[in-house]
């Protein structure tokens, strides 16, 4: 807020609206005017209040332009990141902004008293002391707190994270193709089952999770809760070809769940000790259900030994909400879509092949008639045919009978004349 005089602006605007400002002692007075004005190296916008006998400035409104304020040894510096740009002397209770003749923002900053630093082997001391604290935090406590530059050693060696190389894995393209397992437990709180532990199992193409509350983590109840699950994807006609889970030695990486998993043509792989990051499917899973657990425990005000109940109603949600893991769809609605579509896709086929078998058929019995038809024609020309011969052949003999016969019959003729002829010859002789 400015008292001075209209001349004092370059620009001079009317508000719209008039402000009134309440002042310490209650009064109240009205600003209808404004404009900006150089203050030092500093152009504001300032409301022109001429009743008022001091013209103010406010650091919050300095401040939210990213100008910085120091206040020391009874001075005041607003500057930028490289300008000094306003500066003052306390006077009472109140920091008077300098005229142009009084001394610079730069000689200010030099003069302004500074505690001496204290030496570099007290410096490493309270490094060493406040167990090996950054820079930036010693500073802040350490008045004078001097580096030398120096890289510390133990503080890179002490504070040392193992880095996670991250390999994206290609996803699988059927249900329960992969399967991932973890164990969550013990439990501070017994359930009101008298359970500590839950085991949950994830499916790697559409993260449906099954979760089974355990009274506790040995092989025998953790194969039990994985037997249930194979008997459960048995009627869904899903077979499990991989299955994913970490070092754990007690609960899975045994013998005898291994020849079960050999048993059922199922292939495993644990991961590597100390890396739990390599089943981060389960891990993650776990995390999503102990945080929506927690949160309805917490909103219902109910013991915390309903947290069995809690963990089963987190993990029915957690499959029906929308996931970034399969593209924002719920888990529960890309495995049962697929179960849809493998039945369609058997149903299907269960149609089409006896429509094809009946087809079949029906082509296979007009093939049968029709080579019936062209052997049974072939037989009859065949019959015809050969009645003809035989019909030819007994024309032949009945004609080679009937020549027989009448040679026959001439020769009888001829002997019977030949024999009369001499009867008569002999009957002449006689007579004579």
């Amino acid at each position: 807020m400015y008292n001075g005089s209209k001349s004092d602006y370059s620009v001079y605007y009317q508000l719209l609206t008039p402000i009134d400002i309440m002042l310490g002692d209650n009064t109240m007075i009205r600003a209808t005017h404004y404009s900006s004005i150089l203050v030092q190296n500093l152009k504001i916008d300032a409301l022109h209040t001429p009743t008022l006998q001091y013209s103010l400035l406010s650091i919050s409104e300095l401040n939210n332009e990213e100008n910085i304020t120091i206040f020391a040894d009874d001075k005041c510096i607003i500057r930028d990141y490289t300008t000094v740009l306003i500066t003052g002397t306390k006077n009472r209770k109140l920091f008077e902004v300098d005229s142009h003749d009084a001394i610079t923002g730069h000689a200010l900053l030099s003069n302004v008293r500074r505690k001496p630093n204290i030496s570099l082997n007290e410096s490493k001391r309270w490094h060493q002391q406040l167990a090996h604290l950054h820079l930036a935090a010693l500073k802040s406590l350490i008045d004078g707190y001097t580096h030398d530059g120096k890289l510390c050693e133990v503080f890179v060696l002490a504070k040392h994270k193992r880095k996670i190389i991250r390999i994206p894995v290609q996803r699988t393209t059927t249900p329960f193709e992969l399967l991932h397992f973890d164990i969550c437990g013990p439990f501070t709180t017994e359930s009101f089952e008298k359970v500590l532990y839950f085991i949950i199992f994830v499916d790697d193409y559409s993260h449906y999770t099954h979760v089974y509350i355990l009274h506790d983590k040995k092989a025998e109840t953790c194969i039990q809760a994985f037997q249930h699950l194979q008997a459960k994807l048995d009627s869904w006609d899903y077979d499990i070809k991989r299955f994913g889970y970490d070092n754990g030695r007690g609960e899975y990486n045994n013998r005898l769940f291994h020849s079960l998993l050999t048993a059922r043509g199922i292939s495993y792989k644990p991961a590597p000790p100390y890396t739990q990051h390599k089943n981060g499917v389960a891990e993650r899973t776990i995390a999503v259900l102990t945080q929506k657990a927690r949160a309805m425990i917490q909103d219902a005000k109910v013991p915390a030994k309903f947290w069995s109940e809690a963990i089963r109603t987190a993990t029915y949600l957690h499959a029906r909400t929308p996931s970034q893991a399969v593209n924002g769809k719920s888990p529960f609605e890309v495995l049962h879509r697929h179960m849809r579509l493998k039945k369609e896709a058997v149903k299907r086929a269960v149609d089409i092949v006896p429509q094809k078998n009946v087809w079949h058929s029906v082509d296979a019995q007009e093939v049968r008639q029709s080579v019936d038809i062209r052997k049974f024609r072939q037989e009859a020309q065949q019959n015809i045919d050969a009645q003809e011969v035989w019909h030819s052949v007994d024309m032949q003999e009945v004609r080679h009978s009937v020549d027989t016969q009448e040679a026959r019959h001439s020769v009888d003729t001829q002997g019977v004349r030949q024999e009369a002829r001499q009867d008569v010859d002999a009957q002449h002789l006689v007579d004579t």
